[in-house]
Formats: structure tokens, C-alpha cells, sequence
């Protein structure tokens, strides 16, 4: 994140050294006190806008006033001037008579440039103002739009979100509690069942809730990264480029006042010069300089957006801080939003695709448009020998690029957020496969979690014990009678993964004792050597060996880096059961109580008949 931050950085860089930016509004202006600094220059520049307006109508009145008042000094001069043949010749009366015929074409100029004044002047500063305003309203709500997703609307999402995970996280505990309790007590029945479902439910909303607080924070830190490094600075270099094509408009119309108000007469001429070398002085580039350095202010503090590690404290299920929880409860809702994602993700590659396409159809317009100039305005004049088009048309291609510019930085750091949070959805997507997600829930095995010494054993077996208990498996539910199961027994634990279909119907035929005789145990022999076990096989390769009903093969398999030995079976449809070797209990996962195992029993002798002839084809 860091090294993306460095980059987008040193992109504003360049970009503004390739403009030629002296400026430095993104570097300089994103503290708060920058900020109120920059809206009061613009309030300022508004009421100098608005008290040029007033003085500049002022001084068109005045010059109509005079204009009409010179008109009426040159027709009684003509009158008092009657012509004397005495002054004929007289080089002073010739003079004079220039001059009072100076007079009215005196007064005619000031007359039309009082006009042009009001007409084209004034009107080109009203619009100046109004879009002046219409520039600090776009920035103002610009600004506090990005600035309050970062201190109110995230921040307050955030807070929210753990407050959620809290009261989550307790009826979780509690949910917990109660079924452990009253499953220890070992007697089943309607309310084991409806504490098992509850927790079930706390379970569920509490991983769900999990993942929304975990990609809720990584959408917070991603935007408040981005925030510092591209938004702000992107909209402080936005309206530092509409600044200053606002003061080059600006020098325009007071260079063209300039030109309407300069007689270039004795002391007229004098000041209208001094007038025209403090306008010619003005300069975009360097016209903030000194406002910069002198409202030079600190960039805001970052906020830093963590997983609260007290909120799992020691430890809840396989939550892990800041990762997300992939797992039968939340693997599908973690595809639907990776789905929504990509979908995102396309929607604005697409728009970063297009604008990027009308920003580069911009800039080559404005290429063409500044080369036109420059081979047809070689015998100099600046701006006022450009022909109509392009004093109209290079403003608006300029602006529409700069808007295109900050547009398309907001778009990348949308896309890079989007990709980020891609990854972190579907890495653990993709490392899980086509395999099944992890179904082991925390419901599953209340007493594992309870007894933590029997999980140990379990864990220390060694590849023998292991053989010895799968074949003890085998063996004792079918040589079991009917009158040792115990109606109080516990009862099972489901532990396999996924959704199994319903075991089929009973089979009642009594078993075939020789077929059980079959079954020769010897506590000895290695798991590797008994013909049904077929060591690590993927489920596709099971499918594929199980063809007839009653078919059964004992294989290896590693989940949760855990080793496990599965049984899987054609029994009406192809059914997986994980071996559990605890030495407490030694039984099939997925299996049930009385009934269920009268059903294993009626379908032994099909299994170990098929299965051994399997063996010795294989």
C-alpha cells in the first residue's frame, strides 16, 4: 500500500512538473486551515470582481457624460470660431482649429469605448463572476464530499460495524455456552436441538459479520490512503488549473479596459502606461506564489483502519484478525460478492477505458489547434491575433481535460480498491479449488473443544494407530448386538464436509456371518496393506472406481492441514465418511444412532464381498 501511495505521489509530481506547475496547491493547501485560506482568497477575488463591475459602469457613465459634454464644447467652439481673413495665414489659428476639429472626433472615441465598456466589458466580467462563484461552490462541495467519506460516513461506518461484531461476537458466546452445557449433559432432545440451532444461527451471522468488518476495513484504509495521496491533491490541482485560466480571463479584460481607456496623450499617456506595465506584469503562474507560501499548512494526520484484536481475544473458532473466514457458512456469500465485484470491477475498467479515449481525443485537439496557431500567427501579437475558434474553442478543451484528469484518478483508485478487495475474496477462493470448502463447524464437536487433551491424543496417532482404529471401525459396528447401544448414549457429532444426501432405506436382510468371518483383524498389519485402502485419491478418481452399489474403498485425505482417513461408499449414491481415531471415540463421521447402524450392518457383507474382489482385480 505504501509503495502505491509512493507512486501516485510521484504521478501528481510529474504531471505537474509536465505542466509546469510553480504553484503547488496539492503540495502545499490540504490542511484544513489551507483550506479555509483558499475559500477566503476566492471570496476575496469575488469582491474585487464585483468592485471592478460597479466602477468600470461607473466610468462608462462618466465618459458618456463627457463625450456629450466635449460634443457640446466643440459645436459652441465652432460657433465663437467665425472665421477673419486677418487670420488666414496665422499658423496658431491653424493649430487651433485642429484642435477644436479634434474635439468632436475626440468625443466620437470616447463614446464608442464607453460603449464597448458596457456592451462586451462588463458583460465579460459578469460572467467571470459567476463562474468564478459557480468554481468555489464545485470545490467547496468537492472538498467536503471527499473529506467527510473519511471522517464521518467511513469512520461512523467502522464504529458501527464493530459495534456489531461485538453484540455479535456475545450472542455467539452465549449461544455457545448454552449448547455446550446442555450438550454435555447428555440428554438429547427438543432443546439441545433448538440451542444447537441457535448457535448455529450466532455462528453463521457472527463469520458474516466477520467478513463485512474485515472488507470494511480495507475499503476504509484503501480510501483514506487514497484520499491523501490522489483525491485531495487531484481536487486542490483542479482548482489550482481553474484559478489560473480564471486570472488569465481576467487579465484579458483588463488589458482590453486598458486599451479602451488609453489616450496616449501627455500625462494620459503616462498613466495609462504605468497602467499597462502593472497589467503586462500580471502572470498566472506566479500569481499564487506568495498566497502558497504564506498559508503553507501540514497534509491531515492519517487514520488508521486495523482489526481490533480484542475482539477475538483468545481465540474464536478458525476466525483469524484481518483475514477472512472461508468456510462452508461463508463460501457462497464470499462468491456472490466476488461476483458483484468483477461485475464492478469491468463497469469501471470499461469508463476508465472511455474517458481515458476522450481525454487523449482532447489533447490531440488541442495539439492541432496550437499548431495551427503557431504557423499562422508568426508575425506575433499574442492572444488577439487568434482567430475566434480558437479563443473559444482551446478554454473549453482545456477545461473538459483537467475535469477528464481528476475524473480518471478518482476512477483509478476506485478500480484499485475493487482489485484489492478481488484479491483478498478470491486468493483463498482459488487455493480452495474445486475441493469442498472446510465443513467442520464449531457446533460439530462441542466435546473436542471442551477436552483439549483428547484432541491431542488424536492428533499424536501414528500411521499404525490409525490402521488400527479404521479397522477397528470396521469390525465393531456390525459385531455389535442390539441390546449394547444404550438409549442414553451421546449422540453423534456429524464431521463431514459438505451436504450429504439422505442415507437409504433400511436394509433388513440379516447379515451373512461368513462374510463376517471375512473380515480377518489383525491389530499387526499396516493400513497400506489391507486391499481396500487406496491410499491419497481425489474424489473424481472414487466416483469412477465406485460403479455398483455396495462398492467401498478406505483413502487418504488432508483438510485444515489435518491427516484424515475417509470412508466412501456406493450407497444409493456416493457417500464420504471421515474415520474419526480419537481413542475415546472410534466411529464414522455422518453416521446416526440404533437405526443407522442397523442399516451399516445390512449392507456389510455387499461391501466386503464387492470390495475384496475389487481388491484382488485391482
Amino acid at each position: 500500500m505504501e509503495l502505491l501511495s509512493h507512486i501516485y505521489g510521484m504521478q501528481y509530481r510529474l504531471w505537474n512538473w509536465w505542466h509546469g506547475s510553480v504553484m503547488g496547491f496539492s503540495a502545499a493547501l490540504q490542511g484544513e486551515s489551507s483550506h479555509a485560506a483558499l475559500l477566503g482568497r476566492q471570496d476575496a477575488e469575488l469582491r474585487l470582481l464585483d468592485t471592478m463591475r460597479r466602477v468600470l459602469v461607473a466610468r462608462a457613465k462618466c465618459d458618456r457624460d463627457y463625450s456629450a459634454a466635449l460634443t457640446q464644447l466643440a459645436h459652441t467652439a465652432a460657433k465663437m470660431d467665425a472665421p477673419d481673413p486677418l487670420l488666414d495665414d496665422s499658423k496658431l489659428h491653424k493649430a487651433w482649429r485642429v484642435m477644436v476639429e479634434g474635439l468632436e472626433e475626440w468625443s466620437n472615441a470616447v463614446r464608442q469605448n464607453a460603449d464597448t465598456l458596457v456592451v462586451d466589458t462588463v458583460e465579460k466580467l459578469a460572467a467571470l463572476i459567476t463562474e468564478k462563484r459557480a468554481s468555489r461552490k464545485v470545490y467547496y462541495e468537492e472538498h467536503q464530499r471527499i473529506t467527510n467519506e473519511v471522517s464521518r460516513v467511513l469512520q461512523e461506518a467502522v464504529g458501527k460495524s464493530r459495534v456489531s461484531y461485538e453484540q455479535t461476537l456475545e450472542l455467539y458466546k452465549s449461544s455457545k455456552t448454552k449448547y455446550e452445557d446442555q450438550f454435555l449433559k447428555g440428554k438429547p432432545g427438543k432443546k439441545l436441538d433448538e440451542l444447537k440451532e441457535r448457535y448455529q444461527k450466532a455462528c453463521r451471522k457472527l463469520h458474516q459479520v466477520h467478513n463485512d468488518y474485515v472488507l470494511l476495513l480495507c475499503e476504509a484504509a484503501d480510501y483514506e490512503r487514497d484520499f491523501r495521496t490522489v483525491l485531495l491533491p487531484g481536487l486542490l490541482e483542479y482548482q489550482e488549473r481553474v484559478q489560473e485560466d480564471m486570472v488569465d480571463k481576467w487579465r484579458s479584460i483588463l488589458r482590453e479596459v486598458w486599451e479602451l481607456c488609453d489616450t496616449s496623450k501627455g500625462r494620459y499617456g503616462e498613466i495609462q502606461g504605468g497602467v499597462g506595465c502593472a497589467v503586462t506584469e500580471i502572470s498566472p503562474r506566479s500569481e499564487y506564489t506568495t498566497f502558497s507560501e504564506e498559508n503553507r499548512s501540514t497534509p491531515p494526520e492519517p487514520v488508521t483502519f486495523e482489526f481490533c484484536h480484542e475482539l477475538l481475544g483468545d481465540g474464536v473458532g478458525s476466525l483469524q484478525p484481518g483475514q477472512l473466514a472461508v468456510d462452508s457458512l461463508t463460501v457462497d456469500s464470499l462468491r456472490l460478492r466476488l461476483t458483484d465485484i468483477e461485475h464492478r470491477l469491468r463497469e469501471v475498467t470499461t469508463e476508465l477505458r472511455e474517458k481515458q479515449n476522450l481525454l487523449n481525443q482532447h489533447e490531440t485537439e488541442v495539439a492541432s489547434i496550437r499548431k495551427g496557431v503557431a504557423s499562422g500567427g508568426g508575425g506575433g501579437g499574442g492572444v488577439f491575433q487568434d482567430t475566434p475558434h480558437v479563443a473559444s474553442r482551446l478554454p473549453v478543451l482545456k477545461r473538459a481535460s483537467d475535469v477528464l484528469h481528476r475524473e480518471l484518478n478518482e476512477l483509478r483508485c476506485k478500480e484499485s480498491w475493487l482489485q484489492h478487495q478481488h484479491r483478498l475474496i478470491h486468493d483463498p477462493l482459488a487455493a480452495l479449488g474445486v475441493e469442498e470448502a472446510p465443513g467442520t463447524q464449531p457446533w460439530d464437536t462441542p466435546n473436542t473443544q471442551v477436552n483439549g487433551e483428547a484432541q491431542h491424543q488424536r492428533d499424536s496417532l501414528s500411521l499404525k494407530s490409525r490402521s488400527t482404529a479404521i479397522k477397528e471401525l470396521l469390525r465393531k459396528p456390525f459385531t455389535r448386538g442390539k441390546a449394547s447401544i444404550s438409549p442414553a448414549s451421546t449422540p453423534p457429532t456429524p464431521s463431514r464436509a459438505g451436504t450429504e444426501e439422505p442415507p437409504g432405506p433400511p436394509n433388513t436382510m440379516p447379515p451373512d456371518q461368513n462374510s463376517l468371518n471375512d473380515l480377518s483383524y489383525d491389530p499387526d498389519r499396516c493400513l497400506e496393506d489391507e486391499p481396500w485402502f487406496h491410499g491419497v485419491l481425489p474424489r473424481e478418481e472414487v466416483v469412477r472406481l465406485l460403479v455398483e452399489e455396495g462398492h467401498y474403498l478406505v483413502r487418504e485425505t488432508t483438510r485444515n492441514d489435518e491427516q484424515q482417513i475417509v470412508l466412501s461408499v456406493c450407497w444409493g449414491s456416493h457417500k464420504h465418511f471421515i474415520v474419526q481415531t480419537t481413542p475415546e471415540v472410534r466411529r464414522g463421521g455422518g453416521g446416526g444412532g440404533v437405526g443407522e447402524g442397523r442399516r451399516w450392518r445390512g449392507v456389510e457383507v455387499g461391501w466386503i464381498k464387492v470390495v475384496k474382489e475389487e481388491g484382488r482385480r485391482g
